[in-house]
């Protein structure tokens, strides 16, 4: 539920602006090769800068799906790292078992880190923090901590 308010908070907030009227940044969508995050093993992620001070993703990976809002309290720019926290939720389902059926679980995290975006099309993204993991076959959950490293490419 605090997922989608900040959704759709992030959709207000971007709904009137142009799109290209975010001074100091070169492009606003970027595709990345991520390690955790919005998929948590390895998987594709597509993000969207919707103002200086927020972005959402949406991700595919090794059976995984997943999407995340980042928040920057300083605004980002381009060719400067700044801090972000962010949140989000992924599921994913294990390979199968000798029975046939695989484990499917869902992680919601939050985690605090650092975003840098290139003056050229080149982004980065690491960050830290705690996952609330829950596993549907099990009916078991646990908070691990969670993370992910980012590298992508900007459009």
């Amino acid at each position: 539920m605090l997922v989608l308010f900040l959704v759709f908070f992030c959709i207000l907030e971007g709904n009137g602006q142009k799109e290209n009227s975010l001074p100091g940044i070169s492009y606003r969508n970027a595709v990345s090769l991520n390690v955790a995050g919005t998929t948590p093993f390895i998987g594709v992620t597509y993000e969207r800068l919707l103002s200086h001070r927020f972005n959402v993703e949406v991700g595919i990976g090794a059976v995984s799906a997943g999407t995340g809002i980042k928040y920057f309290p300083s605004p980002i720019i381009d060719n400067k790292m700044v801090f972000h926290v962010a949140m989000g939720t992924n599921f994913f389902k294990t390979p199968l078992d000798d029975f046939g059926e695989g484990e499917v679980s869902s992680t919601t995290f939050m985690v605090v880190g650092l975003t840098y975006m290139g003056m050229g099309r080149f982004n980065f993204s690491l960050d830290v923090g705690l996952g609330f993991n829950y596993d549907f076959t099990y009916d078991e959950s646990s908070l691990p901590p969670y993370g992910s490293l980012k590298l992508g490419y900007r459009f």
